[in-house]
């Protein structure tokens, strides 16, 4: 679920919300089984902090996340995105109360402690923003863009391989490090207006890197809310792992397979070798999944909310363009680097997040008796922080405390870590970290063990 990039501020959830009839009071508990049975789009009741909630309609500002615990209980999906407001306008969708038995299973040790690091983390301000901090970030990541662009016009068509290359490769960087700034801004984690977080986010995603705010929004909470899910029949439910037919993360994805193809097969039997052959072509897939998001956005939006996503990639690519065409004028080298600068970019990012998830355990949606907190970790893994990792990889190394506090400022996870680590000791529950080497070793040997599975 998602705040600010993601599910809804309160503010935001009060304008949305005033078409929405309250739902029919239940004046005894509502078990978990009758809960279970609501469990789709279509229908979609959750369970919030031993209170059950009819959401079915609701024009959700994070978008289709909040259907991701269609059924079943969202409290700590719910409180890590939310503020206060967001709480308060809980209540018109209340049905009732959850059965006593049912809260008594809900409110494990566990979960307990987990809540009470939640506000202890709270208490101690680490989830206001340094503005500061991320002035630099901005401005730090805007200089990356200018040093490209610098080394690109001033050599023009006289620019030796190196330098062309080198610009590239800079230019990949600038849109790798966009990316984990308009990240943290449609997080929430910057500034406590979600709209004003927001507007940059369309400045750094749709302007800066090709991305549209909406698209990533749907996607990357999907991905928070059900990490490393997949279906009954092996369909991905996380987006970040659906990736069939080119890569399978789970034994069970196979069968999502064409039968009768035999490209499909013989790229999974060898997807260990094409992984990062793949992972080059990444930007462009996200960039053509965000034109085609806003092409096919049609009633689902506002038409501001459309003029404004259109509005920022068409800049993207006409800054772009126009660099390359200005730097080599109207040749293959402009083409080239169009080409390189996304590749470069595409990798880079790629790099840091197969890196967090893939190669970890894959839960089927069936699977569904894990509490949130547990699915968040068992499906993580960070890398050890260093100034170095934390500025490459946008703070994502530190990917466990992410996903558990998702709208905490980049500058507080490290400080989380050892309280992630102390937390997770206590409870058995197995908590990676490796280096890049060694987690790049782990996805390429778990994408190799995959592929012996096919017959």
């Amino acid at each position: 679920m998602g705040k600010g990039g993601d599910l809804a501020r309160g503010p935001v959830m009060a304008r949305k919300g005033k078409d929405i009839a309250a739902p029919a009071r239940r004046e005894g508990g509502v078990t978990l089984r009758e809960v279970k049975q609501h469990d789709s789009a279509d229908d979609c009741w959750l369970v919030i902090k031993g209170s059950v909630y009819d959401v079915t309609g609701w024009k959700h500002p994070g978008g289709k996340v909040i259907h991701s615990h269609a059924g079943r209980d969202a409290t700590d999906a719910f409180a890590a995105w939310h503020n206060a407001d967001a709480w308060a306008m809980l209540e018109r969708f209340k049905v009732g109360p959850l059965a006593q038995e049912a809260q008594d299973d809900a409110d494990t040790p566990l979960l307990r402690d987990f809540r009470a690091l939640r506000v202890q983390a709270r208490r101690q301000g680490l989830f206001k923003s340094n503005k500061l901090f991320y002035a630099w970030k901005v401005a730090s990541t805007l200089a990356l863009c200018v040093g490209a662009a610098a080394v690109a016009l001033q050599g023009g068509r006289a620019l030796s391989w190196a330098a062309y290359l080198a610009s590239a490769a800079l230019m990949g960087l600038f849109f790798q490090q966009s990316g984990w700034l308009a990240h943290d801004f449609l997080h929430n984690q910057v500034f406590d207006s979600s709209l004003l977080n927001e507007c940059v986010g369309y400045m750094v995603g749709n302007v800066w890197q090709g991305f549209s705010v909406a698209w990533w929004k749907n996607k990357h909470n999907y991905h928070h809310a059900a990490c490393n899910e997949i279906g009954d029949d092996g369909d991905a439910v996380d987006p970040d792992i659906d990736t069939i037919p080119l890569l399978a993360w789970d034994e069970r994805m196979l069968g999502q397979l064409d039968p009768a193809s035999s490209l499909q097969r013989f790229i999974i039997r060898n997807q260990a070798a094409l992984f990062f052959p793949l992972l080059s072509f990444a930007k462009f897939t996200w960039n053509y999944s965000s034109m085609m998001d806003v092409h096919l956005a049609g009633s689902t939006r506002s038409a501001a909310a459309l003029a404004v996503e259109v509005a920022g990639l068409t800049a993207h690519y006409v800054w772009t363009a126009a660099l390359a065409i200005k730097a080599f004028g109207p040749t293959m080298a402009a083409l080239g680097y169009f080409a390189l600068s996304n590749i470069a970019g595409g990798l880079l990012v790629a790099f840091v997040f197969v890196q967090s998830h893939n190669g970890k355990e894959v839960h089927a949606f069936a699977e569904k008796g894990k509490d949130w907190l547990r699915m968040q970790v068992e499906t993580t893994r960070n890398q050890p922080g260093s100034l170095l990792n934390n500025w490459f990889s946008g703070g994502l190394n530190m990917q466990i405390e992410h996903h558990l506090f998702p709208t905490m400022p980049r500058h507080s996870l490290p400080k989380m870590v050892a309280m992630v680590k102390q937390l997770c000791a206590k409870h058995g529950i197995v908590y990676e970290e490796c280096g890049w080497i060694e987690s790049t070793r782990r996805v390429l040997a778990h994408l190799s063990a995959i592929s012996l599975k096919l017959e």
